[in-house]
């Protein structure tokens, strides 16, 4: 009787290690699964300012004249409100996610390089400026997975903010008036058949182009 008794206090004991560990395992699974914005405040490793000092003396003609605009608060504020609506807690827990200020100077320096996803991985992995500009520095810096879905978090209504903030500060500045806006295009060379000197009129007026020709 008293046998059983002790054996009954033992699988008790065990139930309830076992349900502390399960939900202790739970809670830290559920914390894994969201992404933290990473502070904008970091300090560089010692051992790495000699190395900065000498990627500063190097210059990107396409990077170098957007790297002071993308220091203004308002668009890192902007790219971190977007980054806090991916999870109701992504502001206070969770596994270390991207800062904002690194996520908006990494997809600007994507789309004025023309580079994809794992273009943008490997450059920035063994390129001391985009480093620099991108404000990694000696951190560890994502994989192209990584970008890809942390960039498909800026949605249409962020790019239009941000365009409206940039024509702001133009404006504020006297570059721009914000009145007008001029586009440009791109050409892609296809197998389409250009027009020739003899054949020129064809494409004017779309008749007689086999008898011409």
């Amino acid at each position: 009787m008293l046998a059983g008794a002790r054996l009954d206090v033992a699988d008790r004991k065990k139930f309830c290690i076992s349900r502390t560990f399960l939900l202790t395992s739970a809670f830290l699974l559920d914390i894994i699964e969201y992404a933290m914005i990473e502070t904008t405040s970091r300090q560089s490793w010692l051992g790495y300012l000699p190395l900065a000092r000498q990627a500063a003396l190097l210059k990107d003609d396409l990077l170098d004249p957007v790297d002071k605009l993308l220091d203004d608060p308002a668009l890192v504020e902007l790219v971190r409100q977007s980054l806090a609506r991916r999870y109701p807690r992504s502001t206070v827990t969770g596994r270390p996610g991207m800062a904002p200020d690194r996520l908006l100077r990494c997809c600007v320096m994507k789309h004025l390089k023309g580079w994809s996803f794992r273009d943008l991985e490997r450059e920035l992995r063994s390129n001391l400026v985009y480093r620099r500009f991108t404000h990694y520095d000696e951190d560890a810096t994502p994989d192209f997975s990584t970008f890809s879905r942390t960039f498909a978090l800026l949605s249409p209504e962020l790019t239009e903010q941000i365009h409206q903030r940039v024509v702001g500060m133009a404006c504020e500045q006297g570059v721009a008036q914000g009145r007008k806006l001029r586009t440009d295009t791109t050409v892609v060379e296809t197998n389409i058949h250009y027009p020739t000197p003899p054949t020129a009129h064809c494409w004017g007026t779309g008749s007689g182009c086999s008898a011409a020709a």
